[in-house]
């Protein structure tokens, strides 16, 4: 228990991901601020991801990268440019459960991809996804109420598969992607315009779930409708649950939006010892603004943990009580609180009683 080590980073650490083929901690950083001299001198900002040995206990040669902030509108403002061009860093990564890939986002609004297969001399990303441009005039972010740049990529994120990924913007849109094109498949708004700070496929109901601060939203990561579209995309992920299988409905659309008492922070699709990722179950729990984590169950996205599956049985309860009152709406003696009026006996005395006899019929439950 305690502190098995300490690490200090030469800048600020922004996220972190572990990269098991290669034994790896990868630390997305604030990136070195360079001084408006240097600047003005030709010198440009550079980001890096620091990279942590665990086998060997030592740091690796970092990951760096330049800006890649091509907006005119934006270079064209002093302020904005100097929060851009002085310091470059990166805001969230995501290493393939499938592939090596890592997937690193940055506040100029590219995605950079490292495959962590290459010789170690290959310290620049191979892959660069414009997530900024693919994003523009999505969304309702207000440059008068916040600052910023609102195509910076908050959350990135991969499927099982390895072949799509997901990031999410500070302008609160989240555009999904196949890895085999930089056209975005779909781009999804939130209509708060608030910065997307998770992003999570979810496997088991071919959804993709992501939060701003305000809400949690489920939507379609599958389309039911079948057949080629313009783009070539025939709306079909290539994930474990077949066509059949989806929850239908067109790529994009809601499945469920879950609201909380606080504002959000960061959300985990909860699981067990034979779901340790989640994909399968329907449990949220949703760190936020509170002292307390806030737990969501989504009977739609799959069944309750079995450290909680006493959540099915009240779902199960539920169900048959809407049922009851969509029968019987215009009677008022339908019970509508579950175990309402109920007394709870056991079995020594229901003896006492003498009224085992009543045992699974309506009186006696």
């Amino acid at each position: 228990y305690g502190n098995h080590e300490k690490i200090r980073l030469p800048t600020f650490g922004r996220a972190m991901a572990y990269e098991k083929s290669t034994c790896d901690l990868l630390v997305v950083s604030s990136g070195k601020r360079v001084s408006p001299r240097n600047v003005a001198a030709g010198q440009q900002a550079m980001g890096e991801v620091y990279r942590f040995n665990l086998d060997e206990g030592r740091f690796s040669q970092p990951y760096s990268f330049p800006s890649a902030l091509r907006t005119k509108r934006y270079q064209e403002q002093d302020l904005a440019m100097n929060a851009q061009v002085l310091q470059l860093g990166g805001a969230c990564i995501a290493v393939s459960p499938t592939h090596s890939l890592a997937a690193i986002g940055a506040e100029d609004g590219t995605v950079r991809l490292w495959d962590n297969r290459a010789p170690t001399n290959s310290l620049s990303p191979f892959l660069n996804l414009d997530v900024a441009s693919a994003t523009s005039g999505y969304g309702y972010f207000d440059e008068m109420a916040n600052s910023g740049f609102p195509g910076e990529v908050t959350s990135v994120c991969f499927d099982s598969s390895g072949l799509h990924m997901c990031a999410g913007t500070k302008g609160g849109n989240v555009a999904l992607f196949d890895m085999r094109s930089s056209k975005p498949l779909f781009v999804k708004e939130h209509q708060y315009g608030l910065p997307i700070h998770t992003v999570q496929f979810h496997s088991g109901s071919g959804t993709v779930l992501s939060s701003d601060p305000k809400l949690v939203k489920i939507w379609n990561a599958k389309g039911s409708a079948k057949g080629s579209t313009e783009d070539g995309w025939d709306g079909a992920l290539d994930t474990d649950v077949s066509e059949s299988e989806g929850l239908g409905g067109a790529t994009g659309s809601i499945v469920a939006n879950v609201e909380g008492t606080a504002d959000f922070s960061h959300f985990i699709a909860c699981g067990d010892e034979s779901d340790s990722s989640g994909g399968n179950n329907g449990l949220l729990l949703c760190a936020g603004e509170q002292s307390k984590v806030q737990s969501f169950y989504c009977p739609v996205l799959g069944s309750a943990p079995k450290w909680c599956s006493f959540l099915d049985n009240i779902t199960e309860e539920l169900e048959e009580r809407d049922g009851a009152l969509d029968k019987t709406a215009d009677e008022s003696a339908v019970d509508q609180t579950v175990y309402e009026d109920y007394k709870f006996l056991t079995r020594s005395e229901i003896d006492s009683l003498s009224i085992s006899n009543l045992v699974g019929t309506p009186l006696l439950r």
